[in-house]
């Protein structure tokens, strides 16, 4: 994530209406309760914490970016939220915590591991016997906003200042079995795992869609400064080719969702 367009585009208000929609998916797949003591892996700017936080008992809400966290108890705050900066892939983010919550939330996060069964096995292990999970991620499709904005900087005029750029987003390239023996092996009994995969278009106005892209175009900073601006619409027209009739920006994404019970 690049934190100077980060702000720019918590500055717009727009994550809280994508927030309410996240809402709503979860809730329809894995019910809250008010006892419910909840963890949020990869939370962002915090607006799904802030929005789940009328459903439980208390949240615990981490991210590795410190942007992130300052940006989410600065706009985010609540009085059973707490925001805290750590590893969602350091197998001892989680150690500290064990068998400790009722559900748990892993929500547009795994795409960004190498490696996602480190974030799996620590799910497993700081939830409750019979708590449950909710996790999603970003699977590899032809027409994904997202892998193109990421593949931008080396199939492009800018190749040349990207030497050792190294592409922080693993969209999930397996099937729903594959993710499903991920579960098993990090302890998820089979019998109680539930995944789908569905595409999910996000229909946004061109300057919000144009700003909640830049978040992701860190590579920006590698291109010199007089041309960064030039370089961040050209990757935006790159990878936003869909529009509605009315000129809106589809941001298209394949999902892959799983349920899980410990």
């Amino acid at each position: 994530m690049d934190a100077v367009e980060l702000r720019k585009y918590c500055l717009l208000g727009q994550n809280d209406e994508i927030a309410l929609r996240n809402v709503r998916d979860i809730l329809e797949v894995m019910p809250l309760e008010k006892s419910d003591k909840l963890l949020e892996i990869g939370c962002g700017t915090g607006g799904l914490s802030k929005h789940l936080s009328g459903y439980v008992k208390s949240i615990t809400a981490f991210d590795v970016s410190p942007a992130m966290i300052q940006e989410a108890r600065e706009h985010f705050p609540g009085n059973n939220i707490e925001y805290h900066v750590a590893d969602a892939g350091d197998p001892s983010t989680y150690k500290k915590y064990g068998a400790f919550f009722d559900k748990v939330i892993a929500h547009y996060c795994l795409h960004w591991l190498k490696d996602p069964s480190a974030c799996l096995q620590g799910i497993y292990h700081c939830l409750k016997p019979g708590g449950r999970c909710f996790v999603n991620m970003q699977c590899e499709v032809a027409e994904d906003t997202f892998s193109g904005i990421f593949a931008y900087p080396m199939n492009s005029k800018w190749a040349e200042y990207m030497e050792g750029y190294e592409c922080p987003y693993n969209a999930f390239k397996g099937t729903k079995d594959d993710f499903r023996k991920l579960l098993d092996e990090a302890g998820f009994k089979s019998q109680y795992v539930h995944c789908k995969t569905y595409i999910e278009d996000l229909d946004l106005d061109e300057t919000t869609a144009k700003a909640y892209c830049r978040t992701l175009m860190g590579a920006k900073n590698r291109v010199p400064r007089d041309k960064q601006e030039e370089y961040m619409n050209e990757a935006f027209e790159s990878a936003t080719k869909r529009k509605t009739e009315e000129g809106r920006c589809i941001l298209t994404s394949k999902l892959l969702a799983a349920t899980a019970q410990k």
